[in-house]
């Protein structure tokens, strides 16, 4: 009996793949062959939009990464790779590497956990939820340098800061929070954090929602309590857009400029702790006049991105089941 119960299933599931597959040659087939002009037509200026401001720009950068170009001497000459050689022996940009990826490990590790814990309480805040997501998306639509003065008197570092006033309650010594170079990045991801936080959690929250209702009163029949269910179901059902939330917060922790810029200015004081790589970028290819090394910079940044997204993607894999 339960060989045959099994089989049949089996049967099911082919039978619904394969179904899926005819769907998918029929609605491709039909797009494919229809007369889209008139969506076209609506599509045409974003697509010279994404032409002219994000794939022009790259193809550029590429082409002057091998060019020294001089404009006041009339230097204009094609170098090869001399560009790549100089940035291996580039003691800097090695060092703003290693700003860049610590800065970036720290701030997907607490978001990606903090994030999703977020959602799922306000999930789970069935009157009160909308009042929830509106004041968590706030500082996504707040201007950075409005908040970044607003931090800098929170994570002032004298007893005047309000979270050092808060330690001196508990008898802590003042921090210095942007001073000190091992806590200036730390505030640095806490502010980053609590910028990105409102539309991660907005995201985290669309993937609980599509959760099947049906699953939980299951889980509860089988005597279930709230965090076995959160673990074994919410988190798996999850998994594809935690997966999302990590990629974008690394990248977008890759490429962070003006939290660095705001807090700790031109240098990344102090001490160079918040001197990032694309700050590097910035001071070489506009500060310096050296467009070419600075497009060297960009395209070496985007290969280590475009790998650290490639082997998150191929390392986390997803069943049928995780959608």
């Amino acid at each position: 009996m339960a060989k045959q119960l099994h089989s049949t299933v089996k049967t099911n599931n082919r039978h619904n793949k394969n179904e899926k597959k005819r769907f998918r040659s029929i609605f491709y087939k039909r797009s494919l062959t229809e007369n889209n002009g008139t969506a076209f037509v609506f599509l045409l200026p974003m697509l010279i939009g994404i032409f002219g401001l994000v794939l022009f720009p790259i193809m550029e950068s590429f082409r002057l990464s091998f060019f020294i170009i001089q404009p006041g001497a009339g230097i204009n000459r094609f170098v090869g790779l001399m560009n790549y050689r100089f940035a291996f022996s580039d003691f800097v940009l090695w060092r703003t590497l290693g700003t860049t990826i610590k800065m970036a490990l720290m701030e997907v590790v607490i978001t990606v956990p903090l994030t999703f814990i977020i959602a799922t309480l306000i999930n789970n805040a069935y009157r009160v939820g909308n009042i929830y997501k509106v004041v968590y998306y706030l500082p996504n639509i707040t201007s950075v340098t409005a908040t970044a003065i607003v931090f800098r008197f929170v994570f002032y570092s004298s007893e005047m800061g309000i979270v050092n006033y808060v330690l001196s309650w508990f008898n802590i010594a003042p921090i210095g929070w942007l001073t000190s170079v091992n806590y200036a990045p730390i505030t640095v991801v806490i502010f980053s954090f609590w910028l990105r936080m409102g539309f991660n959690v907005l995201i985290c929250l669309a993937a609980l929602q599509t959760i099947s209702k049906e699953m939980y009163e299951a889980a509860d029949i089988d005597g279930a309590n709230p965090l076995k269910k959160w673990w074994y179901i919410t988190i798996p059902r999850s998994r594809p857009i935690l997966m999302y939330v990590l990629i974008m917060t690394l990248i977008g922790a890759m490429k962070r400029f003006n939290e660095t810029f705001v807090l700790g200015g031109e240098e990344g004081l102090p001490g160079g702790s918040l001197f990032t790589t694309v700050m590097y970028m910035y001071t070489v290819a506009f500060k310096s006049a050296n467009v070419t090394y600075g497009a060297t910079i960009s395209v070496l940044l985007f290969i280590i991105i475009f790998f650290m997204t490639f082997i998150n993607m191929k390392f986390i894999k997803f069943n049928d089941s995780d959608y």
